[in-house]
């Protein structure tokens, strides 16, 4: 019966996640940590999934604390269980709040850090010249497990009924794209626009090879939840991007102004 009780399961999963963040400065318990990681990661799962939303706050913080400590496995087995919850038609809505918030305490755990030489940010060949820290680990990208199945996720849950799922998946969604090269943005600015545009009809403009002819029909407008989430990533992406570098601007252009 305690357990049904918010207040115990608070206090039980804050005991928790003090109690493995202390585990981990401890060498001599690592092969134990490896060897019961599967009962930690239920246990995480179980704070973050919780239906009161209070403690999956607290359980996101919790998380936030011990993720540089993990390695990269461990953090790919959660990765992996989050973005399956995320993905699942059964899942609940707290459960799905839950997991989004995860995949963003992940997400944040690579922390940014800039080049320490002017050699070094040439050979990084890109506009923004930073390096991904998790832990002591140094990393020129995120994991490719992330990177391959992350869009997946984030396009999906843009779309979620839940207000506070659609802003966490928002967030979630800037803060791999400030983790990723700048090609990553551009390329994510043509496939919100596209999803924009999904009901109109688009081809190229004969004569202007640089245009496009769009075919307006009598509803235009994709589903509202989605709109709204994916025009909340365009002000990002408008705030990050030089419009000169943009394909298509003239359709970028259009699309804004049929969602006015």
């Amino acid at each position: 019966k305690a357990i049904q009780k918010a207040v115990v399961r608070k206090q039980t999963l804050q005991f928790f996640f003090s109690w493995i963040l202390h585990q981990t400065y401890d060498s001599k318990v690592q092969k134990s940590f490896d060897l019961h990681f599967s009962s930690i990661k239920d246990l995480i799962v179980i704070g973050l999934t919780d239906v009161w939303s209070a403690i999956r706050k607290d359980n996101f913080s919790g998380l936030s604390s011990i993720l540089s400590h993990l390695s990269i496995s461990h953090i790919r087995i959660l990765f992996d269980e989050f973005k399956r919850i995320c993905m699942s038609n059964d899942s609940t809505w707290q459960s799905t709040d839950g997991a989004i918030l995860g995949l963003l305490s992940i997400l944040k755990s690579f922390r940014l850090e800039p080049v320490k030489t002017i050699k070094e940010w040439n050979n990084k060949g890109d506009v923004f010249a930073f390096y991904l820290k998790l832990g002591d680990l140094e990393l020129d990208y995120l994991p490719s497990f992330i990177t391959e199945n992350i869009r997946s996720v984030l396009y999906r849950l843009l779309a979620n009924e839940q207000l506070s799922i659609r802003e966490y998946t928002i967030k979630t969604f800037i803060a791999f794209l400030d983790r990723s090269k700048h090609q990553e943005t551009l390329n994510s600015f043509s496939d919100i626009t596209s999803r924009l545009m999904s009901r109109c009809k688009i081809t190229q403009d004969v004569e202007l090879s640089s245009s496009n002819k769009i075919e307006i029909p009598e509803n235009p407008w994709i589903d509202a939840y989605e709109a709204e989430s994916l025009l909340g990533m365009c002000s990002y992406l408008v705030k990050t991007v030089a419009f000169f570098s943009l394909q298509n601007l003239t359709l970028h252009f259009h699309t804004f102004l049929l969602y006015l």
